[in-house]
């Protein structure tokens, strides 16, 4: 079915609702995700759990996990997060959403820290909350074959480091997405002296990665993923 897809001229992204696919899904059904996102944005702000899932589930059936994710979800999240922004979207569905994107990713992302592959830590900077981006880059990271050490939300620098320095990785990425960050690039320098040092996230900026001597990582979790893994070899610490 994959090999139909890409002899028939596919692009790899999923087509718009209502166009026949090669290769997916149940003979004469349509499926696509231009609305799909839309559609998973409305049952999630209606607390529909049972639309959502039911949704998610179809998708991740019929298309690969970093098509679902790039195309689906991360839209969706980008909507609701615009509406939070605006004050459309209450703190009840910000709850309920996150609650549901999260069950998914936790599934994802079961065992992405065994194998044989490069490893990379990932975390967020102090004070940043958020960090299913950085969940979602390690699921597609994973999937390339690294294997993921993930610490999280709000990780202090100094921590960071010590763990870094008794277990050196392949890669450390570090996420700032707030705009109310205010990352102190200090006990960063050391961290990218034990080990190469990566910067993402919507607030980290080139500039930021200078001082430290990261490197900067752009684009959506999916493509940032794929970014390391192709370039980024088990001995990368030269790049």
């Amino acid at each position: 079915e994959a090999a139909r897809v890409v002899l028939d001229g596919a692009d790899g992204r999923l087509p718009s609702v209502g166009e026949p696919t090669a290769g997916a899904g149940r003979p004469g059904e349509a499926v696509g995700h231009e609305g799909h996102d839309d559609q998973l944005t409305r049952s999630l702000e209606a607390f529909d759990d049972e639309a959502a899932q039911e949704l998610l589930d179809r998708l991740f059936a019929q298309f690969s996990v970093e098509t679902v994710l790039e195309d689906v979800i991360l839209p969706s999240l980008r909507s609701l997060g615009q509406g939070w922004a605006e004050g459309s979207v209450s703190v009840a569905q910000e709850h309920f959403v996150s609650q549901l994107i999260r069950s998914r990713l936790a599934t994802l992302a079961r065992g992405w820290g065994r194998g044989v592959g490069p490893r990379a830590v990932l975390a967020t900077a102090p004070h940043e909350r958020h960090d299913m981006a950085l969940t979602i880059f390690g699921i597609c990271l994973h999937r390339w074959g690294w294997r993921i050490r993930y610490l999280g939300a709000d990780t202090p620098a100094d921590e960071l480091t010590a763990l870094v320095a008794a277990r050196p990785p392949d890669l450390v990425v570090v996420t700032v997405t707030a705009p109310q960050s205010r990352v102190d690039p200090a006990p960063f320098v050391e961290l990218a002296q034990r080990a190469p040092l990566a910067l993402a996230g919507s607030q980290a900026a080139a500039e930021l990665a200078g001082v430290i001597g990261a490197r900067l990582l752009q684009g959506s979790p999916v493509s940032a993923a794929r970014e390391v893994a192709t370039t980024w070899q088990t001995g990368g610490r030269d790049q």
